[in-house]
């Protein structure tokens, strides 16, 4: 996503958006791991207390990923899941696709010229 940013600057938010949604989903797993988002919440707080050290291996880069934002989703209920809406979206999506190429090709048959 960083190459595509750099190669069009439109995309620039879009790279930001994807990098926090990808940290986000990143802490949602890790609290699911360890089973409970207050402790996950803290070690995310603690981690990020480092990004200001001097040495670059206890700084983690967490200042451009806006921690707080991803602290606070970890304090509050866990996002709903909607596997069946996105499969719902998904199969609908394909079969307007498959409906679309399906069509193509009638239209195309119809435009060849007849056989002699």
């Amino acid at each position: 996503m960083t190459l595509a940013g750099a190669v069009n600057p439109f995309l620039a938010p879009v790279r930001r958006t994807v990098a926090f949604l990808v940290e986000r989903w990143a802490g949602e797993r890790a609290a699911a791991a360890v089973g409970d988002r207050a402790c996950t919440a803290r070690a995310l707080a603690r981690a990020a207390l480092t990004a200001g050290c001097q040495e670059p291996s206890r700084g983690l880069g967490f200042t451009d990923r806006a921690v707080t934002r991803r602290i606070a989703a970890l304090q509050t209920a866990p996002p709903p899941r909607l596997w069946g809406l996105a499969t719902t979206v998904l199969a609908l999506g394909a079969l307007t696709a498959l409906g679309a190429a399906d069509a193509t090709g009638d239209l195309v048959r119809l435009l060849e010229p007849a056989p002699a």
